[in-house]
């Protein structure tokens, strides 16, 4: 089954073909292929790095790494503890720093990989370095470490040049470069700026994110105390009396501790029956304390919760005076 636009839940056999032939099918096909064995069944061996080129078109399959993000999306969707929210959200962008770097450490030993050697007995800082062991090619990889580059042609110590890569691709994310792993021809050189700007942008993306994270808080919350400072600077415009002040402040704070609804409009674009079945549940505590409302039919009590109004009452404080034409109920 998949979630379709309006996310409803398909389970027809038919429209799930059909989404995965407009969506997964080709990228599938094409990473699923053994293209490695195909060019060389029609002796395309003659070219080594153009072979390892080939196999590039299984990195394709980093796409389905949009799932996750989709994946952890519905869980901020389930998820009301603002605790876990962040949780997950500071675990998205420690996988988006992760996945950057992978990206820039296979494009980097990439580098490396496709680099083939042709050279006969000279010396060329652009080409071929040869010595009494036979030439190789002069990049970063063999320049760094020897042994670890001719054990490309064997697929032995991968995790060792995996690694490699991976650390040029976090001190060039970080923008902190140690200079122990430098380029050397004119195409690495290329792909060092290349991965240095990707690596400003990604890194500063991922640290300003977190930090909101770790600064803001509760998004209602954050509305509310905006509310509020926009009445005390409202108050001090108009010369407010600091009695006053303090009531409305006090009546500000109560009603937003038990009727958000009433102070942050986010459940204007709701449906109606909806957001008086979320009301009555928010104001579920309160409700069932007053006997007029705790044996009051569920529908008629969704109804009155949208409308009720919590108030705080100050000590000798007035409700009604003589002659007063009534317009609040009081329960």
């Amino acid at each position: 089954s998949y979630v379709d636009s309006e996310a409803f839940i398909v389970n027809n056999r038919m429209e799930i073909a059909k989404n995965y032939l407009k969506t997964w099918f080709l990228l599938d096909l094409a990473t699923s292929l053994p293209l490695d064995s195909l060019l060389c069944a029609a002796n395309s061996t003659s070219n080594p790095g153009f072979l390892r080129v080939v196999k590039i078109v299984r990195f394709l399959k980093l796409a389905r790494f949009v799932r996750v993000k989709r994946i952890l999306n519905n869980w901020e969707l389930s998820i009301t503890s603002k605790i876990y929210l962040t949780v997950i959200r500071l675990f998205k962008f420690c996988m988006l720093m992760l996945f950057s770097m992978h990206l820039c450490g296979c494009l980097w030993m990439l580098m490396a990989i496709i680099d083939t050697c042709n050279g006969n007995d000279v010396v060329d800082p652009q080409g071929c370095v040869c010595d009494a062991s036979g030439c190789y090619p002069n990049n970063w990889l063999a320049s760094y470490d020897l042994y670890m580059y001719q054990s490309i042609a064997t697929d032995s110590e991968l995790f060792p040049r995996y690694l490699v890569s991976i650390y040029f691709a976090t001190v060039t994310l970080t923008t902190v470069g140690y200079g122990d792993v430098v380029p050397v021809r004119d195409a690495e050189r290329a792909c060092a700026i290349f991965l240095t700007l990707c690596g400003a942008i990604v890194f500063a993306f991922c640290v300003g994110s977190i930090s909101t994270l770790v600064t803001q808080g509760n998004l209602t919350e954050v509305y509310i105390d905006r509310e509020l400072r926009t009445i005390q600077d409202f108050f001090r415009l108009r010369n407010v009396p600091k009695n006053l002040r303090m009531r409305a402040k006090q009546h500000l704070l109560h009603t937003a501790k038990n009727a958000q609804h009433l102070v942050h409009p986010c459940l204007n674009s709701i449906p109606y029956r909806t957001r008086q079945k979320i009301i009555e549940n928010m104001m579920k505590g309160a409700l069932d304390k007053h006997p007029f409302f705790a044996n009051m039919d569920y529908d008629c009590r969704c109804f009155m919760a949208e409308y009720l109004t919590p108030v705080i009452v100050q000590k000798d404080e007035t409700l009604f005076e003589a002659l007063d034409v009534g317009f609040e109920m009081y329960f």
